[in-house]
């Protein structure tokens, strides 16, 4: 039986068994076990080295099939450990994690077995049942609503159930941006260093109040038997005061702290503000922190109006409106009592919080039981998102976003809805879902691969749900696929054709070249091959019909040319026979295996954009792969269409549409699954458990020498690594029998009674004899020795 097929088995074999999450009767961790070595065999740990992975793999070969991710000491700090730890045996004690559920009762006969093991344990697990003893805890409806004061049960959060899971972590900082906010028992310990914006000055105290009650609703300590508790007990607070003493504020002064904290790292933003219109440098700074990894809330607005206010209306804000303690929106007629506010909704709302009397924390010390508005639900919604960093703390904000909505409670129409959006938000199914959700592992980060051409591999890899949830696993051989250098996968890489290369005569500065492009091989794009390309003068290259369009379009779009490729689609203006104004110059270059064209030092258009002009190039390989390399950059470079579309617009992928994406230095990859690769998986799915084999087979058949790199992506529906990116390098060596001649086979130049008598012993031998023997003896190439070669040997002895 191979490796492969014996992996197989024992994985089919044991998953029958690895239903078994429970040993005696208690709930352990099913992919885990606890070892404890006899003191004749355990290093000393802080004299001696710890056992080592290979080590124990080495005495329990049978691991390896269960895939062993995970093998090292239980206790922290080894290296200090001294007698204190010897007593108690501390060095004893290893902690294995398989990459599949295992039998624990299997495991403990197998490796009692070995003289050097003293006990094997399951790795049990533990729950809270945690009630908060803080003194108005009773009266938090948002956690926990039983019907208080009349109110409808079940109104809430679910907060009291997401705190038996977690209850934060200090490392996670919610950002109150706000009038400041004060120390405060509540918060002891967990303000971190925060700035005042208005006063220009370090002390972000609050003299309105508004900031520091919205921070002991994201995080007032929970449990200390005092006052009340917050939703993120454990997180961390930074104070940033934004609004003024009177509570008014500016957006210049918003959008510049926003960009300074993201800078900084912070992970949440609460902005329990709103008012004015849209500007523009308000949303990139929100989108700029986005794009940083923050994740930025804000209030939806108190005025009872279908219009979210700003900046909770920004594309890249998560918007919380305020729900009353009867599941319904905030409004003037809804059940609390409070007809004179409500709260704002509209088609851009993500989802409600509480908003409604709620309790927190004063300026002054004290504590308040009345606090209401959309300022209220926001902090709500803050603090739930430190739940969910807490647990899960890879996540990117729109992860983040996607989790509270897919896990909101619907309160109101079925499905999205502008009264409530995707309903009540709710903690512990946010962060239930995130603990019991699938986890993926991969045997392996990387390949590299080196073939002779005209061969023939494969290499197989395996994939494993080491989570709670069923896996998905997917790779999309069909569409394009893009990585760029600020990714960690692709480096900048500039190709100088300076001084081998032709310039193409532009007849106007909307128009093609005068004449196309040749190429020296055809290129795939889609589903044709293309021998020469057409090159606009607007920073695109077609293998259709020109398109004069000089504004931008964003794709897939029909208006748009077709069939193209844009490296920086824009009103570009290069030297043409139609404007005298025009400067820079297109050149391309052709190669065996690519071809380069260079917008060398091209003007856009001078409304609008005085100075601007652009130096960068597109690179077309004969593998289908597209690469844009933007060297400088000048002046405004956020107004074009980066991507590529095909022939009827059905199918495109766009990296930008007026926004900030190029740099100076930078580059940018599209491909497609490579022709020299085929993958036996398309879509799986693992239960938790499970594994799956999956065999990557390598062509070099039609391949020239060189190097090809492809970036082979897995997408999966796990949260933390929702892509897993292996990169795969082939290398292809020059055919290793091209300096062979067929008929001689002793490679001595003549073809006599010598190669005949090689050929006959070949044919009657049961050896292996080489590739290039093979290929030598083989004159009529039908993949047969026989005495039909030995013929045409002898026929060119004798000539």
């Amino acid at each position: 039986m191979t490796i492969k097929t014996r992996f197989i088995y024992y994985v089919l074999v044991t998953s029958a068994l690895l239903s078994f999450d429970r040993v005696n009767n208690f709930d352990v961790k099913k992919n885990e076990v606890i070892i404890k070595f006899k003191e004749s065999f355990a290093p000393k740990l802080g004299q001696e080295t710890a056992l080592s992975r290979e080590q124990f793999s080495d005495l329990f070969p049978f691991v390896k099939d269960l895939i062993l991710i995970n093998f090292s000491p239980l206790f922290f700090n080894t290296q200090n450990f001294k007698n204190i730890e010897y007593k108690h045996n501390l060095h004893h004690y290893y902690i294995l994690k398989f990459g599949t559920n295992v039998d624990f009762n299997f495991l403990k006969n197998e490796f009692e077995l070995n003289p050097n093991i003293d006990l094997v344990e399951p790795n049990y697990i533990k729950k809270t049942s945690l009630t908060p003893n803080d003194t108005y805890y009773d009266s938090q409806w948002a956690h926990n609503n039983v019907g208080q004061q009349g109110w409808v049960p079940n109104s809430d959060t679910d907060t009291n159930l997401a705190w038996d899971l977690t209850t934060g972590n200090t490392s996670i900082v919610i950002a109150i941006l706000d009038t400041g906010v004060n120390e405060h028992p509540e918060l002891q310990g967990r303000l971190v260093d925060g700035y005042d914006y208005v006063y220009q000055d370090n002390d972000p105290n609050d003299v309105q109040g508004h900031g520091t009650s919205c921070a002991g609703i994201a995080a007032a300590k929970g449990n200390n038997n005092s006052g009340i508790a917050g939703v993120c007990w454990d997180c961390s607070i930074m104070p940033v005061k934004v609004l003024g003493d009177d509570g008014y504020g500016e957006d210049s002064i918003i959008a510049a702290a926003i960009q300074q904290i993201a800078a900084d790292g912070v992970d949440i933003i609460s902005m329990s503000l709103g008012g004015g219109g849209f500007n523009t440098y308000l949303e990139n700074a929100i989108s700029y922190a986005v794009d940083l990894g923050t994740v930025v809330f804000a209030a939806s607005g108190n005025d009872d109006s279908n219009v979210i206010s700003y900046p909770a209306a920004y594309d890249d804000c998560i918007s919380v409106g305020a729900m009353s303690p009867c599941n319904e929106r905030k409004s003037s007629s809804s059940c609390d009592g409070e007809n004179y506010w409500g709260s704002n909704y509209g088609p851009t709302l993500d989802f409600v919080a509480p908003g409604v009397k709620i309790n927190t924390i004063t300026s002054s010390g004290g504590y308040t039981s009345s606090f209401n508005g959309t300022s209220s639900a926001c902090p709500h919604a803050a603090g739930i998102a430190g739940l969910i960093l807490s647990v899960a703390p890879n996540m990117n904000p729109e992860q983040v976003k996607m989790v509270m909505q897919m896990n909101a409670d619907d309160i109101s129409e079925l499905g999205y809805d502008n009264q409530t959006g995707y309903g009540k938000v709710n903690a512990y199914q946010s962060v239930l879902n995130l603990l019991n959700a699938p986890e993926v592992f991969v045997d392996i980060q990387s390949l590299n691969i080196e073939l002779n051409q005209g061969a023939l591999a494969t290499e197989d890899f395996v994939i494993v749900n080491i989570g709670d949830a069923d896996l998905s696993v997917s790779v999309d051989q069909d569409s394009y696929q893009s990585v760029d250098s600020n990714s960690g996968f692709l480096t900048y890489e500039w190709i100088d054709i300076s001084s081998d290369s032709q310039i193409l005569n532009m007849s106007h500065n909307d128009y093609f070249s005068n004449d196309p492009v040749l190429l020296n091989f055809n290129f795939p794009f889609y589903e044709n091959y293309y021998s020469s390309l057409n090159i606009n003068s607007n920073g695109w290259l077609g293998f259709s019909e020109d398109n004069t369009g000089w504004e931008n379009l964003s794709l897939p779009d029909s208006q748009a040319p077709l069939n193209a490729i844009f490296p920086f689609w824009d009103d570009l203006n290069p030297a043409n026979d139609s404007n005298s104004s025009g400067n820079g110059i297109i050149r391309f270059s052709n190669f065996a295996d690519k071809t380069v064209v260079w917008f060398d030092s091209v003007d856009h258009w001078p409304t609008n954009f005085e100075g601007s002009n652009y130096d960068f190039q597109t690179v077309l390989y004969s593998s289908g792969d597209i690469r844009f390399n933007y060297r400088s950059m000048l002046g405004e470079s956020n107004s074009a269409t980066i991507g590529i579309q095909n022939s009827d617009a059905s199918l495109a992928t766009q990296l930008s549409f007026n926004s900030d994406f190029v740099t100076n230095q930078f580059s940018a990859l599209m491909y497609k699954f490579p022709n020299w690769l085929s993958l036996d998986m398309s879509n799986q799915i693992l239960s938790p458990g499970n594994s799956e084999v999956i065999s990557l087979t390598f062509d070099t058949s039609n391949l020239l020498e060189g190097t090809y790199n492809y970036q082979m992506i897995l997408e999966t529906n796990d949260f933390q690594q929702p892509q897993v990116v292996i990169p795969i390098s082939l290398t292809v060596n020059g055919d290793a029998c091209s300096d062979w001649t067929q008929g001689d086979i002793n490679q001595d130049v003549i073809f006599n009674v010598l190669d005949v008598i090689l050929a006959v012993n070949f044919i009657l031998s049961d050896e292996v004899i080489s590739d290039c023997e093979f290929f030598s003896t083989d004159l009529n190439e039908d993949g047969v020795l026989n005495i039909l070669d030995i013929l045409r040997i002898v026929n060119l002895a004798l000539d």
